[in-house]
């Protein structure tokens, strides 16, 4: 896959009655900032759109299945981040630049399977 050459960690969020836990997987891919504005009631409303694609080819299972838990409100980021708590949780975007996970799609029935997650931040 064209410059899937980053190295991305994606921070799956699982809520528990006790206190939320954390995992961060690492994964080799893509990963595009694009600017988006729009006309709102109030003026121009700015965003950033995050577009990450994760090559599966050669992936094990677990990897893939590892993908296929992320939902909206994950997050992910470029770079490496070993392990995470709620406080770093909360705050990454503002210290590792991350993006809220807002949509995921599997795509395996292509000519470059992939994993593709488009995020704001």
């Amino acid at each position: 896959m064209f410059k899937a050459n980053k190295t991305l960690t994606v921070v799956h969020r699982v809520q528990l009655t006790g206190g939320d836990s954390y995992a961060c997987w690492q994964f080799t891919g893509s990963w595009y900032r694009q600017n988006k504005v729009t006309v709102g009631s109030s003026g121009l409303q700015a965003a950033q759109l995050v577009k990450c694609r994760i090559p599966v080819w050669g992936m094990g299972c677990v990897e893939l299945d590892r993908l296929r838990l992320l939902s909206s409100g994950d997050k992910v980021l470029r770079g490496e981040l070993a392990e995470c708590d709620g406080k770093t949780f909360a705050a990454l975007g503002r210290t590792h630049g991350a993006a809220t996970v807002l949509d995921v799609h599997i795509n395996e029935d292509v000519a470059n399977p992939h994993v593709y997650i488009e995020g704001a931040g």
